[in-house]
């Protein structure tokens, strides 16, 4: 498939052909509406459309989400069927369930909670203890003690560490991402892996399709394959459309012997760096983890790559206790089959726990009604909120959107930034200054509550010391956004965010 088609299947191009589609179907019922046609017509798309709604609000997800999409199916019947099937709902598709069942018997086999490790975070700190044993009864992620952390605050920073990590690397190498796109950095990373995996060592990558549709040819698989890479891909787009195309791999790993991880919001494309200048200055965070905590995360890769593979394989082996911090690593990780949405949970827990203050940074700020509301209560509470956002977005009706979100956050006592040299994509929720959450999960309902998420929940003064330090430095270089600024919009502008808030979980 050439580049041209692979922008065809891009999300907004996919709503304008259903919107094309719609209204060629209301020309046809146009020409049918005067005779018995016209009402046999108007009657089996009605009920189709009610038969969908009743799906969807039958369906376990979020109120809001299954509202907004109820609205558009009866409004546009064909238009809302199409974009349900092609980008809603997350518990339709065969597939994905069976994908999701295989990961959880991996994860499920493999990884127990030490009950003795939580019960002695409990007694240090009650309200750690309470967040800690929330994950772990969600999704099966354990709380460890000890280890080491590092966070990076520039792509550029942390690409050079990777690269010198993967060029010790003895026994495994394994990546999971989102984006892989040819350039600097994949090519300077692709390289090491080829000589790793001549000498020996399991090299693996799992890609998500779609994500990397714009970068990497179909046959890509093939050619790391000849490299002695193995490689799997995730939901690959295959015509006709798949009923799950908007459930994606959006987790960012990479595992190196077992014994140390990156993970955060970096992907494996030279924006990511600063060597591709898109949208301003690029701004992203990632952390490098050693210790017991990195057993999860290789458990996790692995139950990806044996669901998508269809093969068993054994644990990977536990790492050696790296030189220990005193500090709680929790990885955690979410699924759109999952009840709740674990990584929303995780930020959620973190902001309606907090004593003093919050403190967020997200590429995107579009909250559901439960979590807009836990931000604007934690602001009325005295409690010092923060959030920075991008000055310059990557995607025009994102940015809009989350724009649409500060008058309210804003009049609760929230106070907003956005990051004036360009774009901002760092994941972050830090708490009072000692618990936090780093990772791949942004403030909005892709994230939330449709695609494979990953992230790391930490309680230890020092590892989150470096989290908070590069939020004030980040702050230096942000402008407040002011009560003023959100009541200046005028009135077309106001009702045109009230409808862009309405539509978010389709955004």
């Amino acid at each position: 498939m050439g580049k041209a088609a692979r922008y065809f299947f891009r999300r907004p191009v996919l709503m304008v052909l259903c919107l094309v589609v719609q209204f060629l179907t209301i020309c046809l019922a146009a020409q049918l509406c005067s005779g018995a046609a016209g009402v046999w017509f108007r009657l089996l798309t009605t009920a189709a459309a009610w038969i969908a709604v009743v799906a969807i609000l039958s369906d376990s997800s979020e109120a809001g989400y299954k509202t907004v999409w109820s609205i558009v199916v009866l409004a546009l019947p064909v238009f809302g069927l199409l974009c349900y099937v092609l980008l809603g709902g997350s518990r339709r598709s065969c597939h994905l369930r069976r994908l999701h069942e295989r990961a959880q018997t991996y994860l499920h086999t493999h990884l127990s909670q030490n009950d003795a490790t939580l019960l002695q975070l409990r007694e240090e700190a009650p309200e750690a203890g309470t967040q800690a044993a929330a994950l772990s009864r969600l999704a099966v992620c354990p709380l460890w003690y000890g280890g080491k952390t590092r966070w990076y605050s520039e792509g550029e920073e942390c690409f050079r560490a990777m690269l010198q990590d993967l060029r010790r690397a003895e026994k495994s190498i394994w990546l999971e991402y989102f984006i892989i796109r040819p350039g600097v950095m994949w090519e300077e990373i692709l390289n090491i892996l080829r000589q790793k995996a001549a000498q020996g060592v399991d090299v693996r990558v799992i890609y998500d399709d779609f994500g990397c549709l714009p970068g990497l040819p179909r046959n890509y698989p093939k050619l790391l394959r000849r490299m002695r890479i193995h490689c799997c891909v995730f939901n690959p787009f295959q015509p006709p459309l798949s009923g799950c195309l908007g459930n994606r791999d959006h987790r960012k790993l990479m595992l190196i012997d077992g014994k140390l991880c990156y993970t955060g919001g970096i992907n494996l494309s030279d924006e990511y760096i600063g060597l591709r200048q898109r949208f301003g200055r690029w701004k992203d965070g990632a952390i490098r983890v050693e210790g017991e905590a990195v057993y999860s995360f290789s458990v996790l890769f692995l139950s990806m790559w044996t669901a998508l593979e269809g093969t068993e394989e054994p644990p990977p082996p536990k790492p050696e206790e790296a030189a220990a911090q005193y500090c709680y690593l929790q990885p955690f990780w979410d699924s759109p089959l999952y009840t709740e949405s674990v990584g929303r949970s995780a930020v959620a827990g973190l902001i309606a726990r907090a004593q003093k203050s919050v403190w967020l940074m997200t590429p995107y700020l579009v909250p559901d009604e439960a979590l807009c509301k836990t931000l604007c209560l934690a602001a009325v509470s005295d409690l010092d909120v923060k959030i920075i956002t991008p000055g310059m977005g990557d995607k025009w009706y994102t940015q809009a959107l989350t724009r649409a979100h500060y008058a309210r956050l804003v009049e609760a006592g929230v106070k907003i930034y956005e990051y004036a040299p360009g774009f901002l994509h760092s994941k972050v929720c830090c708490a009072d200054g000692e618990i936090a959450v780093v990772g791949t999960v942004n403030l909005d309902y892709r994230s939330f509550y449709l695609q494979f998420e990953d992230g790391l929940w930490i309680y230890g003064m020092s590892e989150v010391e470096e989290i908070a330090a590069d939020f004030t430095a980040t702050l230096e270089q942000c402008r407040p956004v002011t009560p003023d600024q959100c009541g200046l919009a005028s009135g077309f502008r106001r009702a045109g965010r009230a409808i862009l808030r309405l539509f978010a979980p389709l955004m």
